[in-house]
């Protein structure tokens, strides 16, 4: 799945604001940290290309693995069953999807809805590509049978999709409070699908979850004279890619998080029949989201913004009441998620270091669950005492050659006694990059201030953006890595950026991701993919760039475990370049 700016294109509001309406154009007003509340443990891992997941009311998830991304004209997707913490050998069901070779390929099993009346009618509902000709998003049925799904029942067909473009696919499944099933579905990266009411393309749907004439008559669009058709089924429209989106189970308030393109990610506040502006072009084109936030790597920046979830649980956890009330929201690339309070916009860190997270759910109880498409885990959060750890307030800072970056650190919780973090570049390319303090000492008094480090970087020779990792580290600790990326002061080229992976991360398997971009004005012509120097593949065209041209489709089992060198050359129509190198640990 393309998982950045294509997404890269997806629960409780205080009822005192859930009435309050969008407030166009507004940016982050606070910005604040908070220490990690609750019990953070491993759920299970073995998930392979995990995309989403839903917890039913009996304690099952239910997690769709999207298919292996090979090229191939069709692949398998699977939805698996996590029973008592147990990952299941058996598949819940196994899914022929569409996987034909085409741009930033996101095609595959991408979504997943229980039913409200789960307990007594044992339905779950998919979206996937379906092989058909042309290819087509689908929403299917299959009805539970013990941990094993019976016979598919297709609820809704949607548009035929483009033969060149894979990406904004969204797929997002949710039920309403009144019954309805919403369905978020991307514009199939051509903008101008989103405005045209005569398809399904970059809207939020609604629909009654049967098969055939599926179209509530209060749809804002609904005109049953010329036939049940895309326009009776919107419910808002000018989306460009609604990866998820989450309903408020007190009030029935909607959230979509759409992924932006150039500068900002947003979160939409849904109304029907609301058009929220999507249009292409140089900037996003809406003055009507609710909450965006900027690209970039600072402590509230992002590139990719995924899961969303309200926490309203039936019960709250003690540890857990300061989420009553908010709004999580993750971001793919960063590696966070974030709280969001819906009635004043301040966003806190929730939690940092994470491996590509994609979804977020809350069960009745208070856990929250989140799904990691870099790791193929499931972590959750109880109402526990919080594990100790070392908390980073971004997984990524950009500084300038010759320049310097910041980012903090603080504990989890108070320690017994003192805890030293030690902080040490351990892995780089070109010029060094210096982290200071060195170490932090942190008390049972101070062990929730958010302490600076400062990194600085050299100048060097070359005309290359360069990787560096910074690892704090602390005795029985988990380490906690951050990436460094040094624009070169030299380069006159493109802005150069790889995206994932991201320096000092350890990468494996067949199914890798490498991809990257530039300065996305449409100037750019061509990337090239080096490993230990060697040109392995070249992508063309222009903004982002994928090795084999879509996700997952570095293969690094034919390397040595240990350090290489990863390099992205991006050229542009006057014949200019611009480099970005990093380090990566092959670990297979």
């Amino acid at each position: 799945m393309r998982l950045h700016r294509d997404i890269r294109g997806l629960t409780l509001t205080c009822l005192l604001v859930a009435a309050c309406g969008p407030a166009p154009d507004e940016e982050e007003l606070t910005t604040i940290e908070q220490p990690l509340v609750g019990q953070k443990t491993r759920v299970t891992g073995g998930l392979s290309r995990p995309t989403a997941m839903a917890v039913a009311p009996d304690g099952r998830i239910f997690v769709c693995e999207r298919g292996t991304n090979n090229g191939g004209g069709t692949t398998t997707a699977r939805v698996r069953v996590i029973k008592n913490g147990v990952l299941l050998g058996t598949p819940f069901t196994s899914i022929t999807v569409d996987n034909k070779a085409v741009s930033a390929n996101e095609r595959g099993l991408l979504g997943i809805a229980v039913d409200p009346n789960f307990a007594s009618n044992r339905f779950v509902y998919t979206y996937y590509t379906a092989p058909t000709t042309p290819a087509r998003n689908q929403v299917v049925r299959f009805t539970a049978s013990g941990d094993v799904g019976g016979s598919p029942v297709t609820i809704l067909q949607l548009d035929a999709l483009s033969s060149t473009a894979g990406n904004h696919n969204g797929g997002a499944l949710s039920f309403g409070l009144d019954g309805k099933l919403y369905i978020a579905v991307g514009d199939n990266r051509t903008p101008a699908n989103s405005t045209n009411l005569g398809n399904h393309l970059g809207k939020l749907l609604r629909i009654n979850p049967v098969s055939g004439s599926n179209a509530p008559s209060d749809n804002p669009f609904y005109n049953a004279a010329d036939g049940i058709g895309a326009r009776d089924r919107i419910w808002a429209y000018g989306l460009r890619n609604p990866f998820t989106f989450a309903v408020q189970r007190v009030t029935g308030r909607i959230f979509v998080n759409d992924v932006g393109e150039n500068s900002r990610e947003e979160i939409d506040d849904i109304r029907k029949g609301r058009d929220y502006g999507w249009r292409g072009g140089a900037t996003d084109g809406d003055a009507t989201a609710f909450f965006k936030y900027s690209h970039g790597s600072g402590t509230s920046a992002g590139n990719c913004i995924t899961g969303g979830a309200f926490y309203n649980p039936s019960t709250v956890p003690a540890t857990l009441a300061s989420l009553q009330g908010k709004y999580l929201y993750a971001d793919y690339c960063n590696g966070w998620i974030r709280t969001l309070d819906p009635a004043t916009k301040a966003s806190a860190l929730f939690d940092s270091g994470l491996s590509s997270p994609l979804d977020i759910d809350v069960a009745s109880d208070g856990t929250i669950y989140f799904l990691l498409s870099g790791s193929g885990e499931v972590w959750k959060v109880t109402g526990g005492s919080a594990v100790q750890e070392i908390v980073v307030s971004t997984s990524t800072v950009t500084l300038n050659e010759g320049g310097s970056g910041t980012f903090t650190v603080k504990l989890a919780k108070q320690p017994a006694s003192n805890v030293v973090v030690n902080v040490a570049r351990t892995a780089g390319t070109g010029g060094a990059v210096t982290p200071s303090p060195s170490s932090l000492t942190f008390t049972s008094t101070n062990w929730s201030t958010a302490r600076t480090v400062t990194l600085s970087a050299a100048q060097d020779g070359d005309d290359s953006n360069e990787g560096a990792a910074i690892t704090c580290s602390a005795s029985g600790l988990a380490s906690k890595r951050v990436a460094a990326i040094v624009r070169d002061d030299e380069n006159q080229g493109p802005v150069t950026t790889i995206t994932l992976p991201t320096a000092g991360q350890s990468v494996s398997g067949s199914g890798a991701d490498f991809f990257g971009g530039s300065n996305l004005d449409g100037s750019t012509t061509r990337a090239e993919f080096f490993v230990d120097g060697v040109l392995k593949y070249t992508d063309n065209g222009s903004g982002h760039y994928h090795y084999g041209g879509g996700h997952g489709l570095w293969n690094t089992t034919g390397l040595s475990n240990g350090t290489h060198t990863l390099m992205l050359r991006i050229w542009n129509s006057a014949g200019k370049q611009g480099n970005h190198r990093i380090p990566v640990t092959v670990a297979n």
